[in-house]
């Protein structure tokens, strides 16, 4: 099946509703096909990149609810060609994606995909925490891995977390189409529905309301069913620290690899920089999706796609875009006196001293541990066998004057 046969098809599944594609989007539809960016369909059409993702989302809905399963530019291929092949899809009763963001760029994650799936489809593993940093790409990759899996479940719900859990059970409960005779009844009616379906269940920014949600997550998590309740927050919920087990897991989401990072920039134009430069801004920015993408856009607005002048000043005046200030500060805002004083500290002493904690002022050498493993947790701190270290944006945030103005989130680099 080619990229006009692809058309051909969807012209006829479309027409059947009396619907149809301008010619605008039947050409981003054929260069999708061929696996181009929507930067690269932009530049042959002749539009901006940000009307051609808008048009190009159009399609992708318009696709979703005339096949029955979540269709993205991602997924186009498979999906299509399973269609003409006459193989069954297996549409979910109900498939409720909410607001779930179109994914339709994608950058690496194979092992980590690899494994999630192979969680849910042959471990049948209950409840999944997604973690990681702000910005490294948490949101996109559940997507992704949902879209992927999606046959395999008669509903899927993806909401983002309700901060009132009364309120979340009450929206499951209709989304669900379940009949409940009393609110009180909604964990239990939700579990044992839980029980009888194949349903996958997915809570973004779960970090927002996820002390309220504990009981749910446990019960969700603790009992048995066929389903399988995915959650995505920068911090791991205390119901999946204490579970953690054969049939409930986590996964702590790795920063990009640096060829990963090289699609990431490529897919939004040209950029200048030699293969030393390359690697020296990966180094200093690591693998976050959401700073590399801003710092793409400051490279396009401030020295036209050249990335030397971007670390020449960055070494000057150890600068940052302040979008990611913005996006560092909330996990700073955050950290209590003790978490502060033990980053200072790896700041400059790599190799903890055993008797970190008389220096700190810590009392207990758990409690010690126990931090060093949330900052961990959060991406603030990085370890080898031997060494902790902080990671480059980590730093430079903390020697950047802008971003220390905030009184919450000054640490005093160098001594504790």
């Amino acid at each position: 099946m080619n990229a006009e046969a692809a058309l051909a098809l969807v012209n006829q599944l479309l027409a059947a509703e009396s619907k149809h594609l301008n010619r605008t989007q039947e050409q981003i539809l054929l260069l999708s096909w061929e696996e181009q960016t929507y930067q690269q369909i932009a530049d042959q059409i002749g539009y901006d990149s940000d009307y051609i993702r808008e048009l190009g989302a159009e399609i992708w809905q318009t696709l979703s609810t005339s096949l029955g399963v979540r269709v993205s530019k991602k997924n186009l291929v498979s999906v299509l060609r399973r269609y003409h092949q006459n193989l069954p899809v297996k549409t979910p009763v109900r498939h409720d994606w909410g607001d779930a963001e179109d994914v339709s760029i994608f950058f690496g994650r194979l092992q980590e995909l690899t494994q999630l799936e192979a969680w849910i489809l042959a471990d049948r593993v209950r409840a999944i925490a997604i973690l990681g940093m702000e910005g490294i790409g948490k949101t996109a990759f559940a997507i992704t891995l949902a879209e992927e899996i999606q046959t395999n479940f008669e509903q899927i719900i993806w909401r983002r977390l309700n901060p009132d859990p009364n309120s979340t059970l009450a929206d499951l409960i209709h989304s669900l189409g379940i009949s409940s005779p009393s609110p009180s009844q909604n964990l239990a009616l939700i579990i044992d529905y839980l029980r009888r379906h194949r349903c996958l269940i997915i809570f973004d920014q779960v970090e927002a309301g996820n002390r309220d949600h504990e009981e749910i997550f446990r019960r969700l998590a603790s009992t048995q069913h066929q389903s399988c309740l995915i959650v995505v927050s920068r911090v791991q919920p205390q119901a999946f620290v204490l579970l953690e087990g054969e049939k409930v897991r986590s996964l702590f989401l790795p920063e990009l690899a640096p060829a990963d990072c090289r699609e990431l920039f490529n897919a939004r134009g040209d950029f200048q920089a030699s293969e030393a430069e390359w690697q020296a801004l990966f180094e200093l920015y690591g693998g976050n999706p959401l700073i590399l993408n801003l710092v793409a856009s400051s490279a396009k607005q401030l020295f036209n796609g050249a990335i030397a002048p971007l670390l020449q000043l960055y070494q000057q005046q150890a600068w940052l875009p302040n979008a990611v200030c913005q996006i560092l500060m909330p996990h700073l805002n955050q950290l209590s006196n003790p978490e502060r004083q033990v980053i200072a500290w790896i700041s400059t002493q790599t190799r903890l001293d055993q008797d970190l904690p008389n220096l700190l002022g810590i009392t207990s050498v758990n409690q010690v541990l126990g931090i060093l493993e949330v900052l961990q947790q959060r991406g603030l701190i990085y370890r080898t066998p031997n060494y902790w270290y902080l990671p480059p944006i980590i730093h430079a945030y903390l020697q950047h004057e802008d971003c220390q103005k905030s009184e919450s989130t000054q640490i005093s680099l160098g001594k504790p």
